[in-house]
């Protein structure tokens, strides 16, 4: 039997002479995903606020339940908007010849790079908050992942749709695509 490591060679790789992800111009998203983002963000404290209300209102006396309310605004509404709008700023997106990038995260930074190649299924999504924001977000899978691999949120409805065909055509399901590179 042949050895089948005979012409097998793992070299080190330079990690310094890498390209630095860092360095990439990243897009931003639209403006109106930052004013959904500070909406849904903030409808959450609003609720903490509304159940904290409601509940020392019932259960104690009403201006209990004001006070209690007024409070739980200022603790918790507030804080999460402004959460929302870091967190909308803080997300960035590129496409490159070979992949798709995103960074994300006010507190925990998260950054994802998706080769194209390893792109199986693009679809995109919104919900019923976000088509009132006219904000749409592009999601990416690979290859036996069961949720989606890379998202990309913040997209104008053209622009999701422009991005959405490009990789259709880059992957080679969509008819004129190249396949895999």
């Amino acid at each position: 039997m042949e050895d089948v490591a005979a012409g097998f060679r793992n070299a080190q790789v330079d990690v310094a002479g890498l390209p630095d992800v860092r360095d990439v111009s990243l897009e931003a998203v639209i403006p109106s995903y930052t004013r959904y983002s500070i909406v849904t963000n903030s409808a959450i404290g609003l609720a903490v606020a509304v159940a904290a209300g409601v509940g020392l209102g019932v259960g104690l006396d009403l201006r209990w339940g004001v006070l209690a309310a007024a409070a739980a605004l200022v603790v918790v509404a507030v804080p999460l908007a402004v959460y929302g709008l870091l967190d909308a700023r803080r997300f960035g997106w590129a496409l490159r010849d070979h992949d798709v990038i995103t960074q994300q995260g006010v507190l925990w930074r998260k950054a994802t790079v998706l080769p194209l190649v390893r792109i199986q299924h693009v679809e995109t999504a919104s919900g019923p908050i976000e088509r009132a924001f006219g904000v749409r977000r592009l999601q990416a899978y690979s290859a036996g992942s069961g949720s989606a691999d890379l998202v990309v949120y913040g997209l104008g409805p053209d622009r999701v749709e422009r991005v959405r065909q490009h990789l259709l055509r880059r992957i080679g399901q969509e008819p004129g695509g190249a396949g895999h590179e």
